[in-house]
């Protein structure tokens, strides 16, 4: 991985390392820092043979033009992480193998399950605001990137719930919640179709917005990791705020924020409830699907284990409270 990083940059952006390090990265990709002649940068790597990270790369096709536009003709510009281009134009460079994103080096802090000072609740309003205001409308380049409300992991959660060929870890991992479970994918599925029936408007949204997905310089915040960008309503962000979710202590200074600059803007109850609960049900699936097919080691099956069980005690503990 490394030697392909190393050649790649100087191949397509010109840049000779000088030194590279690998640092803590998200579930879904390697994350390096590389110090080059021309300063320092920030690369994702995700490796293609990954079942887990195919996906992520079949999105990023639709979705990092947009980005890109984003950050050139929106408030957000620097505020956003969006990749550099090469010297071809394009916003990756690939082989058989990895694909790796080169992005600006942000000197500040991951921000991750530490709590957000009003400053930098307020902050983020104004860049959800920013986004979710961008304007923006998709024409046919971008269709893959808007919501449908279908919900493709239902019928592989249902299958593995019912497998009996389960390794013993994952099963009791899994038994204890499997009728919580099984309920929360039927009433998704319910919600999803409610979706489709009221089709809320919609706007580009980040669909991750949480801790790890921001950065503090000492005067700014920065929103990270644009991969999953979609055309939705806006609730597939502001739902972080509600009840057992990320930002549920900042939910007021947030959203007197948000409402000062978005003051036509109400939320919809049943989209709230949806993306809540496709949240919850959707991590409960990445997690057992990289589990199951990802070969991992002892250790990071140990970690993935751990976070199944969380999700689906987080999913239990919303489930009573209704």
């Amino acid at each position: 991985m490394r030697a392909f990083v190393e050649e790649a940059l100087y191949r397509c952006f010109g840049m000779r390392i000088k030194a590279m390090w690998e640092v803590p990265g998200g579930w879904s990709a390697h994350a390096l820092v590389a110090d080059a002649d021309a300063g320092r940068y920030f690369v994702k790597v995700y490796d293609k043979h990954r079942p887990t990270v195919q996906g992520w790369i079949a999105r990023m096709r639709e979705n990092m033009p947009v980005v890109l536009w984003l950050r050139d003709n929106t408030p957000l510009g620097e505020r956003m992480a969006a990749p550099l281009l090469t010297q071809s134009g394009d916003y990756k460079v690939e082989n058989a193998d990895f694909l790796a994103l080169v992005f600006p080096y942000i000197e500040g802090e991951t921000l991750g399950d530490a709590p957000l000072t009003l400053e930098q609740i307020r902050q983020l309003a104004q860049l959800l605001a920013a986004l979710h205001g961008s304007g923006f409308r998709p024409g046919a380049p971008v269709e893959g990137i808007s919501e449908t409300y279908v919900v493709p992991f239902l019928a592989d959660i249902e299958a593995n719930l019912c497998a009996r060929d389960l390794p013993e870890d994952v099963r009791q991992t899994l038994v204890p919640h499997a009728s919580i479970l099984m309920a929360a994918v039927s009433r998704l599925s319910q919600g999803a179709e409610g979706m489709r029936l009221e089709r809320p408007a919609c706007t580009l949204c980040h669909t991750d917005v949480h801790g790890w997905n921001l950065m503090w310089d000492g005067e700014a915040l920065h929103l990270i990791d644009w991969e999953g960008l979609m055309f939705a309503p806006a609730e597939s962000d502001l739902f972080a705020f509600s009840d057992g979710f990320f930002f549920d202590y900042a939910r007021e200074d947030f959203f007197q924020t948000y409402a000062a600059l978005r003051p036509d803007f109400t939320l919809n109850p049943l989209a709230m409830d949806f993306y809540r609960l496709r949240r919850r049900v959707e991590d409960i699936y990445e997690f057992l699907r990289g589990i199951l097919a990802d070969g991992l080691g002892k250790l990071e099956r140990q970690k993935s284990l751990a976070h199944l069980r969380r999700e689906c005690e987080a999913l239990a503990w919303m489930e009573k409270r209704g």
